[in-house]
C-alpha cells in the first residue's frame, strides 16, 4: 500500500463518487454528466443540492450511484439563536414555541417552518427521552403497553437535572440561505451505526423519528457519540 498525506485545513468540501454518476448520459446533447459534475460540486452547499442538479439533467438512471459529500461548515455564520432549556416536557413547549418564533424571523413560507418545526420536535423529545431520561426503545415499549409511560416520564425529570441546548444559525451560500440547527443532550449517547439500518428499513417503529427529519430536512448529522445532532433546511 502507498500512504499519502495532504494538508486540508484551506480545503471546504469533497466528493468521492463512483463511474455511475459520470458516466452517465445528459439531456444535453447526451453529454456525459462528468461534463458538469465540477460545476454542479462547486455551487452545491449539500449533497442534496447536487443530486437535485444530477437528476435534472439526465432522463434515465444507468446505473448505481455512490457519492461521499463531505462539507466544512463555514465558521462566518450568523447566529439566530442560542438557548438551554431544562429536561421537562414543560421545557418542550416553550422550546418548541421559542424556535417557531425564529423561523417567523426567517421566511414566511408556513410548509418550510412546519417541516423545520417538525424535525425540530422528532429530535428535541429524542433528545428529552433517549438523550438526559436515558430511555431505550425496549423500556419506552413496555412502559407504553402497561400505560405507564407518561408517569414514568415524570418520575425521571425530577431525578434530571441536565439540559439541553440548541443553537440555530444562519449560512449563505450563492444565491440561498440554509438554516443549520443544533440540538445537544447530556446522556451517554448511542451506537450512531445504527442509524445506517433506520434509514434502509423506514418501515419499523425503532427510529422513526430520525427517518421522518431527514425526510424533512436537508440531512441530519450526528457527532461521533450521538449526543449532538445538526440538521439543515434551505430558504
Amino acid at each position: 500500500f502507498n500512504i499519502d498525506s495532504y494538508d486540508i485545513s484551506d480545503i471546504k468540501k469533497f466528493l468521492i463518487y463512483s463511474d455511475g454518476i459520470v458516466e452517465n448520459t445528459t439531456i444535453h446533447k447526451q453529454r456525459p454528466y462528468a461534463d458538469f459534475i465540477e460545476e454542479d460540486f462547486l455551487h452545491s452547499f449539500t449533497r442534496e443540492d447536487l443530486k437535485e442538479s444530477f437528476f435534472n439533467k439526465i432522463d434515465t438512471q444507468e446505473d448505481d450511484l455512490s457519492l461521499i459529500y463531505i462539507h466544512k461548515l463555514i465558521p462566518s455564520s450568523i447566529d439566530l439563536g442560542d438557548e438551554s432549556f431544562p429536561t421537562n416536557l414543560e421545557s418542550l413547549d416553550k422550546a418548541n414555541t421559542w424556535y417557531e418564533d425564529i423561523w417567523r424571523g426567517i421566511t414566511l413560507d408556513e410548509t418550510l417552518s412546519y417541516r423545520a418545526s417538525l424535525v425540530f420536535t422528532e429530535l428535541y423529545m429524542n433528545a428529552y427521552e433517549h438523550g438526559n431520561l436515558a430511555i431505550d426503545s425496549t423500556l419506552k415499549h413496555n412502559l407504553m403497553d402497561e400505560d405507564a409511560y407518561f408517569e414514568s416520564l415524570q418520575e425521571k425529570e425530577l431525578l434530571c437535572d441536565k439540559k439541553i441546548w440548541v443553537k440555530v444559525t444562519k449560512v449563505k451560500h450563492n444565491s440561498f440561505v440554509y438554516i443549520v440547527t443544533q440540538i445537544t443532550d447530556e446522556g451517554m449517547g448511542f451506537d450512531t451505526q445504527i442509524l445506517s439500518e433506520i434509514f434502509r428499513n423506514s418501515v419499523t417503529f425503532n427510529g422513526r423519528g430520525v427517518f421522518v427529519s431527514r425526510k424533512n430536512s436537508l440531512g441530519i448529522y450526528y457527532n461521533r457519540k450521538g449526543t449532538s445532532v445538526l440538521y439543515l433546511n434551505k430558504v
